[in-house]
């Protein structure tokens, strides 16, 4: 009888510890949470284990920790996509951002990101002779010269530099 009400008592105990790590941890998202009730639901397995559960508590520990770490491994993955795709709602501004500085670099004109602008900016500044004017010509109708960048305005207009040699002048807008 001794033995029997042991038993039924660590049945109990059992499920209640169980209960309590189900209720407790599931919830749970950061990392001390989930280490701290991971302990507590293995103690609580192990001990009772000890006391005459036989194998029984491994087997639901078993099937409970796989339970427990892809619940744990699919929750950081939604907080992941969630963080990463809010970090994505940057990404638009950032690009108006750097839109602006670089309208404001080419037409010399004040710009916000809030204001309206052009989807492609003027890439090509005034042209301050005629000579530069005409190999910019000579270019466009002949195609690209090897290893010879399309335009040499001004040493001011490095930036433009860079973006005029990876576009072709028959998408650019070229001002007089």
């Amino acid at each position: 009888m001794c033995a029997y009400n042991n038993v039924t008592q660590l049945n109990y105990y059992f499920s209640l510890s169980f209960l309590l790590s189900f209720l407790f941890c599931f919830p749970s998202v950061t990392p001390s949470f989930f280490t701290s009730c991971f302990l507590f639901v293995t103690h609580s397995f192990f001990r009772a284990f000890l006391l005459g559960l036989s194998f029984v508590p491994f087997l639901f520990l078993s099937v409970f920790s796989l339970l427990f770490l892809s619940f744990r491994f699919f929750s950081l993955y939604l907080s992941f996509r969630l963080s990463f795709f809010s970090s994505l709602s940057l990404f638009p501004s950032l690009f108006r951002h750097c839109q602006c500085q670089l309208y404001q670099s080419v037409s010399s004109q004040p710009c916000h990101p809030s204001s309206s602008l052009p989807f492609i900016p003027p890439l090509i500044p005034k042209i301050h002779n005629e000579r530069t004017k005409e190999r910019v010509l000579s270019v466009s109708v002949t195609g690209r010269p090897a290893n010879r960048p399309f335009l040499i305005i001004d040493s001011h207009h490095s930036l433009t530099h860079s973006l005029i040699n990876s576009l072709s002048l028959s998408q650019t807008p070229f001002l007089s």
